[in-house]
């Protein structure tokens, strides 16, 4: 289906529709903060999907016979390597993923690593399962966020079991590279370590240069201890519709977290499945236009925030999020709620001083963005 130009100008009024997003703040704040999109997704899910409400009936289904050749297909083609179909299990989110994998993967006594700033659920999700947690802070450098190799290595202790990878990475857009990757790896081979690594924003680029590397494709011994969660939801805005995945290509491991998680998600909804089978086949051009839409919001932004010294960023690699530091300014939320603006607040993902801002906006809100800013 052709893309019309002006299709991610348009605004959509969610404010009725149960929206987390816009029924947090009042109607004067544009909110900023949870990671969605105000876009409608590709139109052809939109007409299948109605198509599927229309006969009234809504019962027992199952999977699609063909989903994981689907999503085999998909993988082999965005992440570049052999993801067979024996090696996918469904679930109904990510956050439900890295619940149940922290709980099959380690014991009460055991600990679990993770890096701050980090999106919150890697801290809940250790927490919620009884484990320890162990945060390792990135080290904010001249440029760009980066991992403490030293620093990992010391917060680890016999009873480390995962280390929770968020790749690319939220909240601060980095695409981690090969090279960081390797020493993430070495370090987890060393200690004997599960990876599970989060890799839902990996389509998401914010250059044709930009290069995501998935964690599991580094390395034989990566490819037989990391398990890796994605879904179509982040990309293709379709995180209502409750379905996303995970593969692991050592079928032990695969099957430890199928025989420890069995009977706790078995079911999901059959419009997630069929919303990802359309997107995952009929999606590319529609995300061609949402990349150029986006990184062209990106670029509004940062020639507007320019002309400001009260907070600075690095400019993301992927992800549709700024992860702004706000030091200067005494109180970040309400700063920016004073303004109009709802943004998230980094205390949450482990940097009081921090603020986060979604772009994935019409070019309207962008400019009442700026506008409000006084920019």
């Amino acid at each position: 289906m052709v893309i019309k130009k002006n299709f991610f100008q348009t605004k959509i009024n969610r404010v009725n529709l149960y929206s987390t997003k816009w029924t947090k703040y009042k109607k004067n704040i544009l909110p900023l903060w949870v990671a969605d999109m105000d876009y409608q997704t590709v139109p052809e899910i939109t007409l299948e999907l109605l198509e599927m409400f229309k006969h009234g009936s809504f019962g027992y289904t199952n999977p699609p016979p063909d989903m994981k050749k689907v999503i085999s297909s998909y993988l082999n083609t965005v992440m570049h390597t052999k993801v067979k179909e024996n090696n996918l299990f469904f679930l109904p989110n990510l956050g439900v993923g890295l619940n149940a994998l922290v709980r099959t993967l380690s014991q009460s006594n055991d600990s679990v690593l993770t890096f701050s700033p980090s999106y919150y659920p890697f801290f809940d999700c250790v927490k919620n399962s009884k484990r320890k947690l162990l945060i390792s802070k990135l080290i904010r450098g001249e440029e760009k966020f980066s991992f403490d190799f030293a620093d990992i290595e010391k917060k680890l202790n016999k009873n480390t079991k995962i280390i929770l990878l968020c790749n690319p990475h939220n909240p601060t857009g980095r695409l981690w590279t090969y090279d960081e990757l390797m020493t993430i790896e070495k370090i987890a081979k060393k200690n004997n370590l599960v990876v599970v690594s989060d890799e839902i924003h990996c389509e998401i680029l914010m250059s044709d240069s930009a290069k995501f590397t998935s964690f599991h494709t580094i390395s034989k011994w990566a490819r037989d201890n990391t398990v890796t969660l994605h879904s179509a939801s982040k990309t293709y805005n379709l995180a209502a519709l409750g379905f996303a995945f995970g593969f692991a290509h050592n079928a032990k491991l695969k099957n430890k977290i199928l025989d420890e998680t069995k009977g706790l998600f078995e079911y999901m909804s059959p419009y997630g499945f069929h919303a990802t089978k359309i997107a995952f086949t009929r999606g590319e051009n529609w995300k061609k236009h949402l990349l150029i839409h986006l990184q062209n919001n990106l670029k509004t932004l940062n020639k507007a925030f320019e002309k400001q010294n009260l907070f600075n960023y690095f400019i993301p690699e992927s992800t549709y999020l700024l992860w702004l530091n706000c030091s200067k300014i005494k109180s970040p939320e309400n700063y920016f709620l004073k303004k109009g603006l709802g943004l998230y607040n980094g205390s949450l993902f482990g940097s009081k001083s921090f603020m986060r801002l979604n772009f994935a906006c019409t070019q309207n809100d962008i400019k009442e963005i700026i506008k409000r800013l006084k920019l």
